[in-house]
């Protein structure tokens, strides 16, 4: 052990103190980020960071299949070195789940093979990490061309993992953990950087990955998320793709940056045209968004947009070109920012136009009010659940109780807070403070908590919460979580009239379609599309003909008590007529009783 190892070992938070004052040398080291289904979508190339290498989460136990594999594959196959992760179950064959990875891994391209060993939903016994022991060695005799490697932490390592292998295999044992496995090592400074050195447990002296951080900057690499897992290999690229057998490809030469144009005096306030298009780059370089319409430095974002990406905006003309102001997008963070779309003498085209519809909005006529338990003909019985939703099925032509679930992506959650932010607020999320924004984030997770009848055990508090600012609401390892196409009575739908095979007259419930792109919160009047509905809460109190009916508690305290639900779905929806009245006009009634 050298000087500075022991030091780190001996004063890990001194260390940590002092590479932050005084800085710590470069050292060149190879860096990637790892990845797993709560990442929306991977794209190195739509990154600003060098990325060397990835690893990606393929199975867990002996069934599952990461539910986002093909998606970060699309990404994770662009890099020149790539791994791939099976997590560890106890209480599970290690034989079947090491066959199980195999098999799985087969499919794809991969020069690193690793076994995550962690706690969670485990039980760290000698019977655990004896799996692990012949899972990796396993593999090892199976695929003698890759890197297979052991991707733990330090207290599992040194408390758990050392005394068991120690005890089951003796020297030999010690060994294999201390010395031969490739150690890909999981330990975060408060601040880090990939020039730092990890404070190692103290049985094992070298590491050939560490994990640095789970806080990156998803932007800078290239995936869609709130954080992200980074990781440095234990020398340089070029010293990494000797390690495990690759040629790197020879680097491709920057692309020539966009032309800057002769500067011309900038606008006060650039408005564009009140015309949505649809646009589709196809330059071959990267297209930078910019801050304000004019190509100078002091208006980069960091942003790019490439070749084949879609969105919609508005278009204005000035400073050498035509801008478009980009209103929606499936990437939340272009919306608000400027692209340029071609010159404006003609000379260079970047982005390619076609018109939109006239509006998004579903077109007048065919508004019906969802009326409300005692209204309903087939309702009998008094009103038991107080303060609970009054809700209904929207669901298949043929069988209307049929509902079904649309995830709640990144896209998704943040078009339903724009639109809470439009009714609580009085304006766009993006122009909230701090602490306004946190208030709204969580009061959007609250109504879309597993507890409440939209989420059905789907929610925000235990799946993939994007929108949250603090790292343990997250549950950043989680799927997306889920919406339900249920509906409040008192709200106000709008759809054309069907027949269905039962010969019932059914409404086309308008929503907003989960497989395309999200419209910009800003052009929503959710006061009178149909698409929004407020939900409501029913009380125990009888008031004549029927109960009192209030508005649902999150949104106490803002400018308005009402709270705004999106109808979402990635199908056709249908619901009851008999179940409905006609709306006079194109406003909407009150969802409340009396």
């Amino acid at each position: 052990m050298n000087i500075k190892t022991g030091f780190i070992r001996t004063f890990p938070r001194a260390y940590d103190l002092l590479a932050n004052v005084i800085g710590v040398t470069p050292k060149g080291r190879a860096q990637g980020p790892d990845l797993s289904h709560w990442k929306d979508f991977y794209d190195p190339e739509k990154g600003t960071q060098r990325t060397d290498f990835a690893i990606m989460k393929l199975t867990e136990g002996t069934a599952y299949v990461d539910s986002r594999i093909d998606a970060i594959w699309s990404g994770v196959q662009k890099v020149p070195i790539r791994g791939g992760f099976h997590y560890q179950r106890s209480g599970m064959s290690w034989q079947a789940q090491a066959d199980f990875f195999l098999k799985v891994a087969a499919r794809y391209d991969f020069h690193m093979l690793i076994l995550d060993v962690e706690p969670f939903n485990n039980t760290l016994n000698d019977s655990f990490f004896a799996d692990a022991y012949r899972i990796i060695n396993f593999w090892t005799e199976k695929q003698p061309s890759k890197r297979v490697m052991l991707y733990t932490n330090k207290d599992i390592f040194q408390n758990w993992m050392y005394p068991a292998i120690k005890r089951l295999y003796g020297a030999s044992g010690v060994k294999w953990l201390c010395e031969d496995v490739p150690f890909w090592y999981a330990q975060y400074w408060n601040e880090w950087s990939v020039d730092k050195d990890p404070s190692m447990p103290a049985q094992r002296a070298t590491w050939d990955l560490w994990q640095i951080t789970a806080r990156a900057d998803p932007k800078e690499w290239g995936a869609g998320s709130l954080s992200l897992d980074l990781n440095v290999f234990n020398g340089t690229p070029e010293e990494m793709a000797d390690w495990v057998g690759v040629t790197l490809p020879t680097p491709e030469p920057e692309p020539e940056p966009e032309p800057e144009p002769i500067p011309i005096p900038i606008p006060i306030d650039p408005t564009p045209e009140a015309e949505i298009w649809n646009a589709t780059v196809i330059s071959g370089n990267k297209m930078i968004c910019r801050k304000y319409p004019v190509a100078i430095d002091a208006t980069r974002t960091g942003y790019y947009v490439t070749g084949g990406e879609q969105f919609t905006g508005r278009l204005w003309v000035g400073n050498g070109y035509v801008w478009m102001l980009i209103d929606s997008s499936p990437r939340v963070e272009l919306p608000g920012r400027w692209v340029a779309v071609r010159a404006d003498n003609g000379s260079s085209k970047f982005i390619t136009l076609t018109k939109t519809a006239v509006s998004d909005q579903p077109s007048a006529g065919l508004r019906h009010f969802v009326l409300r338990d005692w209204e309903r003909s087939d309702f009998a019985g008094d009103i038991t659940r107080p303060n609970l939703p009054m809700v209904f099925r929207m669901g298949q032509l043929d069988y209307v109780s049929a509902t079904h679930f649309t995830d709640m992506t990144e896209e998704i959650q943040y078009f339903c807070l724009g639109i809470f932010s439009k009714v609580y607020y009085g304006r766009s999320w993006r122009k909230l403070s701090i602490s306004e924004y946190d208030v709204l984030a969580q009061k959007t997770a609250a109504l879309y908590s597993g507890a409440r009848a939209f989420n059905n055990r789907h929610g925000m508090e235990m799946y993939r919460n994007y929108l949250t600012r603090k790292i343990d609401d997250m549950h950043k390892d989680m799927v997306d979580p889920a919406i339900e196409t249920i509906i409040t009575g008192g709200a106000t739908i709008e759809g054309e009239v069907v027949l269905n095979r039962h010969a019932e007259k059914m409404v086309k419930v308008c929503h907003f379609d989960a497989t395309k792109p999200m419209p910009a919160p800003d052009d929503i009047d959710p006061f009178t599309d149909p698409r929004v509905f407020m939900a409501t809460t029913i009380t125990g109190k009888k008031i004549g003909t029927g109960y009192s009916v209030n508005p649902f508690p999150q949104h106490v305290g803002g400018l308005s008590p009402n709270v705004p639900v999106p109808i979402i779905a990635r199908f056709d929806i249908y619901y009851r007529l008999k179940d409905l009245r006609p709306v006079d006009g194109m406003g909407k009634p009150s969802p409340y009783w009396p």
